[in-house]
């Protein structure tokens, strides 16, 4: 069961594999929509798409600045993300998803 402690950190049971496969992914699922990283997992929030050039010089820096925020965020969401996922596998499964950087990959 997942609970937190005072340092904030969840305690939840470790995926060793099939065997606790489903009480696993109930507990990530509920870590991750409380982190607000759940719509990122699922790919309903996707890293924003980069505009393209308009004429005028100024709306165009505006919408690249927007642009950078927006990705810069939705990365740090990913990386959160993959983390849990990373942190909740005992170590023997982590080889499966070893170099994998993307939320959805993982």
């Amino acid at each position: 069961m997942a609970s937190e402690g005072s340092s904030g950190i969840y305690r939840i049971s470790k995926l060793k594999g099939a065997e606790n496969y489903d009480f696993c992914k109930e507990e990530i699922q509920s870590i991750l929509t409380l982190n607000k990283l759940w719509l990122v997992v699922v790919g309903k929030e996707t890293s924003s798409t980069e505009p393209e050039s308009t004429s005028t010089e100024s709306s165009s820096s505006k919408e690249q600045e927007t642009y950078k925020k927006k990705l810069l965020a939705w990365e740090d969401q990913n990386a959160r993300a993959v983390t849990i996922i990373r942190l909740i596998c005992e170590s023997g499964l982590r080889v499966h998803i070893k170099g994998m950087e993307n939320e959805v990959a993982v």
